[in-house]
């Protein structure tokens, strides 16, 4: 838990700046897929955006009872970036 104060107080410290500031222009990209296909069919399209000034943590959360035995853990990501795009 300190640590995510830490890192909420440190992106705070980053904004603090920018209030009062008109708001950053940010520039939007459109893609466009064309799929031709010979008959109907169930098909999975992947679509893929690489950004630099991206990137993601692993964090683990683990639960032990010790009167029941049992541990539960957990597994997600924290995501970071400063793209300039809001997302």
């Amino acid at each position: 838990m300190l640590m995510y104060l830490v890192q909420a107080k440190s992106r705070l410290g980053k904004l603090e700046p920018t209030l009062g500031q008109p708001p950053t222009v940010l520039k939007q990209q459109v893609i466009g897929v064309l799929l031709t296909v010979r008959e109907e069919a169930e098909i999975q399209l992947l679509v893929s955006y690489v950004v630099s000034n991206a990137s993601w943590t692993p964090k683990y959360d683990l639960r032990v009872s010790s009167a029941e035995r049992t541990m539960q853990v957990s597994y997600f990501g924290m995501v970071e970036q400063s793209t300039g795009e809001d997302w």
